[in-house]
């Protein structure tokens, strides 16, 4: 989430060059030019290749995260890592990711990605095929973000909106 706070206020077209230096992408760098959209697009479509940049990696400062999580109201989170992959005291319930998720659909650009049911990258290079089935099979499906590891299984926080009401669902 906090990275996402940061990233939006950036033009999604916009080049940059980022470079992963300890827990931080460092915006002028030397190593590869991505476009925001190349950078954020993989976090919610299935990018079939793994990157060795990773948007919520790069630019987590974990620190952060326990007041952001204070300030959502997040009362069942303890956050280890910024990417959600397992790790000892690393945890969250459902109802913290729905309050998560519903901070970040305030963000209306996030929906541009969260809706992709399939698109490629850098001229087709990498293939990305959103792992959350319900964008391509119910009505009226928004995203949001899908994750699997092996302790939690496979979860999703899953958005619909119908008649201008937004809804929200997490399964973990």
């Amino acid at each position: 989430m906090y990275s996402y706070d940061n990233l939006f206020k950036t033009n999604e077209s916009e080049d940059i060059t980022i470079k992963k230096e300890n827990e931080t992408i460092i915006i002028k760098g030397k190593e590869k030019d991505f476009k925001i959209k190349e950078i954020i697009m993989p976090d919610f479509v299935h990018l079939n290749v793994h990157s060795e940049y990773s948007l919520l990696d790069g630019m987590c400062r974990i620190k952060d995260l326990p007041k952001r999580a204070k300030e959502l109201g997040m009362k069942n989170t303890h956050f280890i890592t910024c990417n959600g992959l397992d790790a000892d005291g690393h945890y969250s319930s459902a109802y913290d990711i729905a309050l998560m998720s519903r901070e970040l659909m305030k963000y209306e650009d996030i929906f541009k990605f969260t809706t992709i049911w399939m698109d490629s990258l850098r001229d087709g290079k990498s293939e990305l095929v959103n792992t959350n089935k319900l964008i391509r099979t119910y009505d009226g499906a928004t995203g949001l973000k899908t994750g699997s590891t092996d302790k939690a299984g496979y979860c999703i926080s899953a958005s619909a909106e119908r008649g201008g009401m937004q809804l929200i669902a997490v399964i973990m």
